[in-house]
């Protein structure tokens, strides 16, 4: 997937996915075997590295999220893209900056994400 107009409208779909607590069209976005790194899932799950694996891990993860965040809301801000995947940048409601690498397979599906967050 290596068309620009693409991996936005994939990424814009996320983010309202995101914000409206969508989760079925959120969890479209997943391939079954993805895997993900992120240092809320290292606090949250106790994991190596951060890593969750697989659609239900993430799915599990992200209800989470919202439980202990009400309100959370993305708002993008930039979007970087490559040969097999994109940077999404974006503004957390807390008013921190987010950056997700997301990588796709070759359904279109994200096979890797990789969240960086913005120091406090």
């Amino acid at each position: 997937m290596t068309d620009t107009k693409q991996l936005k409208e994939k990424a814009m779909e996320w983010i309202a996915a995101w914000n409206s607590g969508d989760f079925k069209s959120l969890m479209d976005h997943y391939a079954d075997d993805v895997v993900f790194y992120s240092a809320a899932a290292n606090r949250r799950w106790n994991t190596t590295a951060g890593m969750l694996t697989g659609k239900k891990a993430i799915e599990n993860h992200f209800r989470k999220a919202f439980e202990e965040i009400p309100g959370m809301k993305l708002d993008f801000r930039y979007l970087l893209t490559g040969t097999d995947g994109l940077l999404l940048i974006y503004q957390r409601e807390t008013g921190r900056i987010a950056g997700d690498l997301v990588l796709f397979n070759e359904q279109g599906k994200v096979k890797e994400i990789r969240v960086f967050n913005e120091e406090s």
